[in-house]
């Protein structure tokens, strides 16, 4: 049985202003971001924020919640991708962030990585959501260096767990690098670095 179509609208409504969310935080900052700058940018009148949310500090832990949800898809449908050699697939991975931000013209990294920065001292609740979210990403990879072997990314020194770790630290790193310099050149590194024994 299908769900009640005012269900279906409730939850296309409140998606639509996650995704405003996610775009305002990443391009401005949690900071700046106001609530009448999000109603603006969603085009809904201010009672029906508080439909959705109880506040901006909900808000926030649910943007991040959503963009991480999105995140993951990423990570898992080029890391989990059976049709390819597992020890080829952090390549694949790399390349369609070069691809993505790209488009974007490098002017925002991860948004995980970004409210980290802005964040983590500031709020417990935020700092505690976001390091959940780092952590999910690294079993990601931790899971996919269980199939592929450390020593195909050249860290045959270290078990999967810290691996996953190294390189998940080294992607978040490449994307504040590539904001500041507006290229893709660090993440071209980590792709010689960590790919190079599969060329």
């Amino acid at each position: 049985m299908g769900r009640p179509k005012d269900v279906e609208r409730y939850e296309a409504a409140k998606e639509a202003l996650l995704d405003v969310g996610v775009e305002l935080m990443g391009s401005r900052s949690y900071t700046a971001t106001g609530i009448n700058t999000i109603l603006e940018a969603a085009g809904i009148p201010k009672g029906s924020f508080y439909h959705y949310f109880k506040g901006k500090d909900d808000f926030g832990l649910q943007v991040i919640d959503h963009y991480h949800r999105k995140q993951m898809a990423v990570l898992r449908r080029f890391l989990e991708d059976e049709r390819r050699p597992a020890s080829d697939r952090l390549r694949t991975l790399l390349r369609e962030l070069m691809r993505y931000y790209r488009g974007l013209g490098f002017t925002r990294g991860c948004l995980i990585g970004t409210l980290t920065l802005e964040l983590a001292d500031a709020d417990a609740s935020f700092r505690e959501k976001l390091a959940a979210c780092l952590d999910a990403q690294c079993a990601v990879f931790e899971q996919w260096l269980t199939e592929a072997g450390t020593e195909t990314v050249g860290l045959g020194q270290l078990n999967p767990k810290l691996a996953a770790r190294a390189i998940q630290h080294s992607i978040e790193g490449a994307l504040m690098r590539m904001q500041a310099e507006r290229s893709d050149a660090a993440l071209k590194l980590l792709e010689k670095t960590y790919c190079a024994a599969q060329r």
